[in-house]
């Protein structure tokens, strides 16, 4: 019976390890999916704010450097360092330290009288009949609104983030996220991109026969529109070119790119500069070099801190002031490889697009740019199509040639959506072949935007027949 019960003790424990790395590994994911998608100045105001908010954490001194940023954080932290103490007889009670000798001015937090979109999205919310976890759910969802309120993370990611906390499936989470587009306001809200943004507006308007035209030219001619290729969507709706110049005006130029527009975000607005998150640079002899724009400091734990730290016994068993400073550098610790990790992924995914498009970073022509897609990078980086879709999503890059859009180096053209929709089908289980609502989603995930009937329209222009046909051929 004892060997049982220590079996059966062995195996709890086991079980609590796993969960704890599950855990773990669901928290560094989470952390991961946000600073990736941070733009440099978006990711400085995030490194400001942890080190104004642990006392453990503190940016190097670098003696040598010019860099004005980098004196800011090592001056301030430098200051703070030697005003830093912790003493018993002076501890307000609550586990705090001191840090300063009382002429720091308070922090005053500034109240926008703007609307915020979170408070917003609150509101309705309270006037919906959910239960506990619906409401959980809900308000994770408002967290992953990006500040043009955006959906970041996918049904999947936020099921398996939310797994941390509560007990949810991929359909509950997706009911949610569809309550939300579907009847939230403002319209657009949760789109995953500008396309899907406008489509949930139109969605809302009454149906006529411009509404009708305006899905359609949104739905299957979305990229003839971001050309202005008027004429050209003209004649594959088999109208004139002044009646779809008419209904874009009309329709489409009344509706919002951005769904927080008039809203509040509670963002700083220098996030949303155009500020290159890698910078590339051309020797004449051919080489190329690529960095991360770090607009911070490297960071280190305090050493005075750690000291403290140190002094915590094994079993835990201190009271809450050692508590605390040892949580403190653990966090301080974390965060800093976050960062590191960050810089990891950022460096692997530029250094892929530079050798993939060394052609035209030599030469500046984007004749010379080659055909690339999210999967290619993801594949290749053994990443989840999704981390390369957040490292570029947005993002903005210095050349030789001048600061260039990332997607500058995506085809996203018929020719590459048509190879995609070859290669799927040239892949698929024979006897179970792929439908277009699943070539659609496929293609979503290789990070193409195009719609069913998109995907009906170019596999038609292939010569390739719809699944039924392909399984009673295969038959």
């Amino acid at each position: 019976m004892a060997k049982q019960a220590g079996t059966q003790s062995s195996r709890q424990r086991q079980t609590q390890t796993q969960e704890q790395v599950a855990r773990q590994l669901n928290r560094v994911q989470l952390i991961q999916s946000r600073m990736l998608r941070y733009n440099p100045v978006e990711m400085e105001l995030d490194v400001r704010h942890h080190i104004e908010d642990n006392p453990a954490l503190e940016a190097v001194i670098d003696k040598d450097s010019d860099i004005d940023d980098n004196r800011d954080f090592a001056e301030r932290d430098a200051e703070r360092q030697r005003d830093d103490y912790w003493d018993a007889d002076d501890d307000p009670g609550e586990g705090r330290y001191r840090r300063d000798n009382g002429t720091r001015e308070a922090y005053v937090p500034q109240v926008s009288a703007t609307p915020t979109l979170a408070d917003y999205l609150e509101e309705q919310l309270i006037g919906l009949k959910l239960n506990d976890e619906q409401q959980h759910i809900m308000r994770y969802i408002f967290g992953c609104l990006d500040n043009k309120g955006y959906l970041c993370d996918n049904v999947q990611r936020i099921t398996m983030d939310l797994g941390d906390t509560i007990n949810v499936t991929e359909r509950e989470v997706a009911d949610m996220v569809n309550l939300v587009r579907d009847t939230f306001e403002p319209a657009g809200i949760a789109a995953f991109n500008l396309q899907d943004c406008l489509l949930l507006q139109l969605e809302r308007l009454p149906v006529n026969g411009d509404t009708d035209m305006a899905f359609a030219i949104v739905d299957e001619h979305f990229t003839a529109l971001l050309q202005e290729d008027y004429s050209g969507i003209a004649r594959a709706l088999g109208t004139t070119e002044d009646e779809v110049r008419r209904v874009t005006q009309r329709v489409l130029g009344k509706l919002r790119h951005s769904p927080a527009q008039g809203f509040d975000t509670g963002s700083n607005d220098h996030a949303d500069q155009i500020v290159p998150q890698f910078i590339i640079r051309t020797d004449d002899d051919g080489t190329i070099t690529a960095e991360v724009n770090n607009r911070f400091p490297e960071l280190q734990v305090s050493q005075s801190y750690s000291a403290v730290a140190s002094q915590v016994p094994a079993s835990g068993k201190a009271n809450s002031q050692l508590t605390d400073i040892k949580r403190k550098v653990e966090s301080a610790t974390f965060y800093i490889e976050m960062i590191k990790m960050r810089q990891q992924t950022l460096l692997r995914i530029i250094g892929y697009i530079v050798n993939h498009q060394r052609e035209y970073l030599l030469s500046g022509d984007e004749a010379d740019l080659h055909p690339l897609v999210l999967s290619d990078i993801s594949k290749a980086l053994g990443m989840d199509t999704s981390t390369v879709s957040r490292a570029t999503g947005d993002q903005w890059i210095d050349t030789p040639y001048g600061i260039k859009p990332m997607r500058i180096f995506f085809g996203n053209g018929s020719g590459n959506v048509k190879a995609a929709i070859k290669a799927l089908v040239e892949g698929e289980d024979k006897s179970q072949p792929l439908t277009d609502a699943v070539l659609a989603q496929r293609l979503s995930e290789q990070g193409f935007n195009v719609s069913r009937r998109t995907v009906v329209k170019y596999r038609e222009a292939l010569n390739i027949p719809n699944s039924v046909t392909r399984k009673q051929s295969k038959q």
